[in-house]
C-alpha cells in the first residue's frame, strides 16, 4: 500500500516509528546509492553513540497527606473527623536518572578500497538533533563541525518540520528565501567550497531529487528522496502501523490540515 500522500507523509513524524523509518531510509539510501554510483566509490551506513540522560518520573508506592483533625464528643464517646485538606508539607518529586544509549545512522560514500577516504557525509536528522539543550543536538553539531572542517561534502536531509532548526544554513537565511515545512542541505567540502545548496520541502509537494557531488572533475549521483521514501514506506509497512483516522502527530496550519483531511477522505482512509 503506497502513501496517500504525494510527497512527504506528515504522519510519519510520530515518536512511536521515527526510529524504524529512520533506520529503514539510511538502508533505502545505502542501497540507491551503491546502485548508482560510479565503480571507484562505495556507500556505507555508519553509526554514532550518545547517552541522552532518560528523566522518568516515580509515582509514590504511598500517598501521604497532612490531615486536620477535628475532635467531636458525641455522648462521651471521642471521634477524630479528618478532612482532606492539604496543608504547607514539604512536596517532594523523583525521577528516575536512567542513562539512555542511543545510536544514529548515517551515510559514508568512500573510495572502494580505501574507506578513510570520505567523499561525502549524509544525514538523516532525528528529532533529538532538533532539541535544544539534548545530548543529540550537542553529539550532532559536534559531527557536523568535523564534516564542514574536511574535504568531504555534508549533506543534511531534514524531513521534520518540528524542532529547532539544526542544518549549516542559518533560520535567518532559510526564512529570508521564503517558507518550506523543511529542508535539505548540501555544504561542499573545503576544498570545493563555495555555495551551499538548499532544496525546500513541502508539504503539498514531492521529496527532491537531490545531486551529491563526489571528485572534482566527476558529475554528481544522484538521489531520489521520494524514490526512497516510496520504498520505505512499503517496505517497513507503514500502511499498516498508521491510524490516519487521528491526527498527525504535528500540528499544521488550518488550510494544511484541511487539505491532509481532504486528501485522506478521497482515499477513503481519514477520519469517520
Amino acid at each position: 500500500m503506497p502513501s496517500p500522500f504525494p510527497g512527504l507523509d506528515p504522519y510519519v513524524e510520530n515518536s512511536r516509528w521515527w526510529n524504524v523509518f529512520h533506520t529503514a531510509f539510511i538502508v533505502e539510501v545505502m542501497e540507491q546509492l551503491n546502485r548508482d554510483l560510479p565503480d571507484q566509490y562505495l556507500a556505507s551506513s555508519e553509526q554514532r553513540l550518545y547517552i541522552e540522560e532518560h528523566r522518568q518520573s516515580i509515582r509514590p508506592d504511598v500517598s501521604v497527606i497532612a490531615v486536620s483533625r477535628v475532635e467531636q464528643n458525641l455522648g462521651g464517646v471521642s471521634l477524630a473527623a479528618e478532612t482532606g485538606t492539604e496543608t504547607d508539607a514539604e512536596e517532594v518529586w523523583h525521577f528516575d536518572l536512567t542513562p539512555l544509549e542511543v545510536i544514529e545512522r548515517f551515510i559514508e560514500i568512500t573510495v572502494a578500497g580505501d574507506e578513510s577516504q570520505v567523499i561525502a557525509v549524509i544525514e538523516l536528522l532525528s528529532p533529538t538533533n532538533k532539541a535544544l539543550g539534548s545530548s543529540g543536538r550537542e553529539a550532532y553539531l559536534a559531527k557536523q563541525d568535523d564534516v564542514l572542517q574536511s574535504d568531504a561534502h555534508l549533506v543534511e536531509i531534514d524531513l521534520l518540520r518540528g524542532g529547532y532548526p539544526t542544518v549549516a544554513v542559518s533560520p535567518g537565511e532559510l526564512l529570508s528565501h521564503g517558507y518550506c515545512d523543511s529542508v535539505v542541505c548540501l555544504t561542499p567540502g573545503r576544498s570545493f567550497r563555495g555555495k551551499q545548496t538548499v532544496w525546500p520541502i513541502r508539504l503539498r509537494k514531492k521529496l527532491p531529487a537531490i545531486r551529491i557531488p563526489l571528485g572534482p572533475q566527476e558529475p554528481p549521483v544522484t538521489l531520489d528522496l521520494q524514490a526512497v521514501f516510496n520504498q520505505v514506506y512499503d517496505k517497513a509497512a507503514f500502511g499498516k502501523r498508521i491510524d490516519y483516522r487521528q491526527p498527525p502527530a504535528i500540528s499544521y496550519s488550518q488550510a494544511d490540515t484541511e487539505w491532509i483531511d481532504g486528501i485522506l477522505k478521497s482515499k477513503g482512509i481519514g477520519p469517520k
